[in-house]
């Protein structure tokens, strides 16, 4: 069931992605609706699994391609900035849709 759940998400995300891609900013696509399964804090969207998608500019190429960006952190901490959101707005800047997991 929950390889489902992600498998839908992640096809609802892409879906998404796709039709949003005048937008430049991040968006924040949260992977539950209401709280997430074995999940001790349901107080912050940070807190919980969530996609950060970069889109490219309008106007720019999009050249039809998305990536999913999982950083890693070694189980201390999760390395987003250099190792996903850098990565991203990189990628987005180049014409491909780029999603960040923060897990």
């Amino acid at each position: 069931m929950v390889k489902n759940l992600f498998k839908t998400s992640i096809l609802t995300t892409l879906l998404f992605g796709a039709l949003t891609q005048g937008l430049k900013a991040q968006t924040i696509i949260p992977l539950y609706e209401n709280t997430v399964p074995n999940h001790k804090s349901q107080d912050s969207l940070w807190e919980a699994p969530h996609l950060v998608g970069y889109f490219p500019e309008e106007g720019k190429p999009h050249l039809g391609k998305a990536i999913i960006i999982c950083p890693g952190g070694g189980y201390q901490y999760l390395a987003a900035q250099h190792e996903g959101h850098d990565v991203a707005k990189l990628l987005a800047d180049n014409g491909i849709h780029a999603f960040v997991l923060m897990y």
